[in-house]
């Protein structure tokens, strides 16, 4: 009961509070550096030294800290290894941690669009994070933002491989940038819709408010564009053909479908 009650506490609370605990001789040195980061971050990104200021600035430099632990334990709760980390790299290192990682995700697409829009600012997204709950809150809430923006990045990926090594690719990325718009605002899943299609000769239609849906083809139609697919499918490297899985679902077999009624496509 003793550690479930532990485990559930902020990281950062946790750690200390076992080095309390065990006597250790940096607590005090601890708690200076977390004044100073609080005095930092209030003033940076808080304005005046307003008390209220300076809660805002204590609770940004608790989550920020909790995070970088977080980082450490992979977001596992660990107390003993909390306690290791900021033995080890201080309240400065452990910061450190969680900075870096958001840096990391903040160089990753924040959209789907091929070209046009400018990387997340660091700072927007420590913004982000530290406006959630808790430590634990916001590292899920930047590894959820993470993958999100993996997926992203390997849509993208996948769609400029198609323009440049597909015939039907090629000839779409000729019209883009004969076009007013070129690749601007586009985005990845349009693409990859529409040169994937073309390439298993797939008539395309769209619902009322634009989306594609699902097609159906006669059994020799079905295989013949089953097997373009497989062929374009064994040219892409393992990250590429992620890319073409949703919910662990190929694009094919999200978009095709064999019919035996007579008004398939054939």
């Amino acid at each position: 009961m003793l550690l479930a009650t532990t485990d559930d506490r902020d990281p950062l609370t946790a750690a200390i509070a076992a080095a309390k605990r065990a006597g250790h001789a940096d607590c005090a040195k601890w708690q200076e550096d977390l004044t100073v980061m609080t005095a930092e971050l209030s003033s940076k990104f808080f304005g005046t030294r307003s008390v209220e200021m300076i809660r805002s600035g204590l609770a940004m430099s608790v989550k920020l800290l909790g995070m970088g632990l977080l980082e450490h334990s992979k977001g596992a709760p660990d107390v003993d290894l909390w306690l290791q980390s900021l033995e080890r790299l201080g309240i400065k290192g452990v910061t450190s941690t969680a900075i870096e990682r958001i840096k990391i995700v903040a160089t990753l697409p924040e959209s789907p669009v091929l070209k046009g829009l400018e990387e997340t600012e660091p700072r927007t997204l420590l913004l982000l994070c530290t406006s959630c709950t808790d430590a634990r809150e916001a590292w899920l809430w930047l590894e959820d933002h993470a993958q999100c923006r993996r997926e992203y990045l390997s849509s993208i990926r996948l769609a400029k491989w198609l323009l440049a090594q597909t015939p039907s690719g090629r000839v779409k990325d000729r019209n883009l940038r004969h076009s007013d718009d070129g690749t601007d605002m586009l985005l990845s899943d349009e693409v990859i819709d529409e040169v994937m299609a073309n390439i298993c000769g797939l008539p395309r239609s769209l619902d009322d408010i634009g989306v594609v849906e699902p097609c159906k083809l006669a059994p020799v139609k079905y295989r013949e564009a089953r097997e373009a697919y497989d062929a374009l499918v064994a040219r892409l490297d393992a990250g590429l053909r992620k890319a073409l899985l949703f919910d662990g679902k190929p694009w094919f077999d999200r978009y095709v479908l064999q019919s035996k009624a007579a008004k398939a496509v054939r």
